[in-house]
């Protein structure tokens, strides 16, 4: 039996042998920081988008005609008493449009006869939501009684709230790229399975059909299968009486786990920019049956407008450069977790 040297102290020795794969993964993970901060914001963005509409004031296309809120800048919050200048409860003013003598342009200016102070989880009967499609409710986070309006980013064109439309256009924009690498991943590995394992003429079918849509982003998948499996067809595995169904879920798929899980990362990313980019040109979905991120960021090109005067309307183009940065840090962060000459 062979014995460690008195020097090594067994202490020393990693114990790597009893590690899972998922656990040595996860370590080298944590070591990626700036992969750790992307996934930290991106939960929080995904859980933010999941009860958009306890936070959102208002509904995401809730507007009034009268009086007119199109352009109304971002509504200022305060917190000291003009009186006693003493801290007290969050408040805002009401607001009374105007036309500027020498430019024509509406302006706004506050109405300080009355203070209208924020109420937290205020009931909106009127302006109901979903919540995960199921349950109905009308609780809202804050909000500050009527006639008065809190608009934290300002409105658009026609007085929508621009915070709330946000909020909303992440469940849009945000659950439209796991959903499409949900579909590509099914399907890619289905079809890849069994061309990794028939070959022959299945092999054909399937990349002729591959190439006749040419929607699915699997090529990647299949052209990682041929590497790694040079003779899919296993003569050991079916020694041991495993089906071919066994053969291809759980050992074909499992060996290229750690490519998959990196490209659906890298994926993600161009899914969002794939739906914000026609919703920013008008081939999007409508603007009255939802709201996406690219739909909002088209408000800043409305006709009529300078953005100058409304600079706000291209908040919306900020969760879009976070989400698609924090996703690209994620993806580097398990590409390196799964990559053993770049662990740590």
């Amino acid at each position: 039996m062979t014995q460690l040297p008195a020097s090594l102290d067994r202490r020393t020795v990693p114990d790597t042998a009893s590690k899972t794969q998922g656990r040595i993964v996860w370590e080298q993970f944590t070591h990626h920081r700036m992969a750790l901060v992307g996934g930290v914001i991106l939960i929080a963005m995904y859980a933010v988008a999941l009860v958009a509409g306890s936070l959102a004031p208002y509904g995401k296309n809730e507007y009034r005609r009268t009086p007119v809120t199109a352009f109304l800048p971002p509504t200022q919050i305060r917190w000291i008493d003009p009186e006693t200048g003493l801290l007290t409860r969050p408040y805002a003013y009401d607001v009374v449009a105007d036309r500027d003598p020498v430019t024509r342009q509406r302006v706004y200016a506050e109405d300080t006869s009355k203070p209208y102070f924020i109420n937290w989880f205020v009931r909106r009967p009127t302006q109901p939501y979903k919540i995960l499609g199921l349950w109905q409710s009308d609780l809202r986070l804050f909000g500050v009684d009527e006639p008065a309006r809190v608009f934290l980013w300002g409105t658009n064109n026609l007085g929508k709230d621009v915070f709330s439309r946000v909020l909303y256009g992440g469940q849009v924009s945000l659950t439209i790229g796991l959903l499409a690498v949900w579909v590509s991943l099914t399907i890619g590995l289905v079809m890849g399975s069994l061309a990794g394992y028939y070959g022959g003429r299945v092999d054909d079918l399937i990349m002729r059909l591959v190439e006749v849509f040419a929607a699915i982003p699997s090529l990647f998948l299949l052209i990682v299968l041929a590497t790694l499996l040079k003779d899919p067809r296993n003569p050991l595995a079916q020694a041991f009486g495993a089906s071919e169904t066994r053969i291809m879920f759980r050992h074909l798929l499992p060996a290229t786990a750690s490519y998959v899980i990196v490209s659906l990362t890298l994926a993600i990313p161009g899914y969002i920019l794939a739906e914000t980019g026609p919703s920013f040109i008008g081939l999007g979905p409508s603007e009255v049956d939802s709201a996406s991120w690219g739909i909002l960021l088209r408000d800043a090109t409305a006709r009529g407008i300078s953005i100058q005067f409304v600079p706000w309307l291209l908040i919306p183009g900020i969760p879009i450069f976070l989400a698609m940065l924090c996703w690209n840090l994620a993806g580097d962060g398990l590409r390196d977790a799964f990559d053993p000459r770049k662990r740590r």
